[in-house]
């Protein structure tokens, strides 16, 4: 019985833990340097249109830094009221794994930086 309990608590305390990611959440603008002194992180609503109003700044703010100085990434924040917006984040994730070609480099929204 008392064994039992042990196995069952442990399977419990084991099987709770967080998953650490293989790699750094978020995109990364241009390929910015993991070293740069300044990093800004960004976290975005996929159809939040206040992200799409203040991206172009935040754009012309990393493009004015360097590589080697600023390391912009964009984190996808989908908020409860806007409709579709945590659909719109699964489907980045998965067309960015799957392949590049999909994102439009000219685009000024921030979905298409994602």
């Amino acid at each position: 019985m008392r064994v039992g309990f042990v196995f069952t608590w442990l399977f419990g305390v084991v099987s709770s833990q967080l998953i650490i990611p293989h790699h750094p959440l978020g995109y990364v603008y241009s390929n910015g340097s993991l070293s740069a002194p300044i990093n800004v992180d960004v976290h975005m609503g996929p159809l939040c249109p206040d992200s799409s109003a203040t991206f172009p700044t935040i754009k012309q703010v990393a493009d004015h830094y360097t590589l080697d100085t600023l390391k912009l990434t964009l984190h996808e924040f989908p908020l409860p009221y806007h409709r579709q917006s945590y659909f719109t984040a699964i489907v980045r994730i998965i067309s960015s794994s799957s392949s590049s070609s999909i994102h439009h480099p000219s685009s000024s929204s921030p979905v298409s930086h994602m």
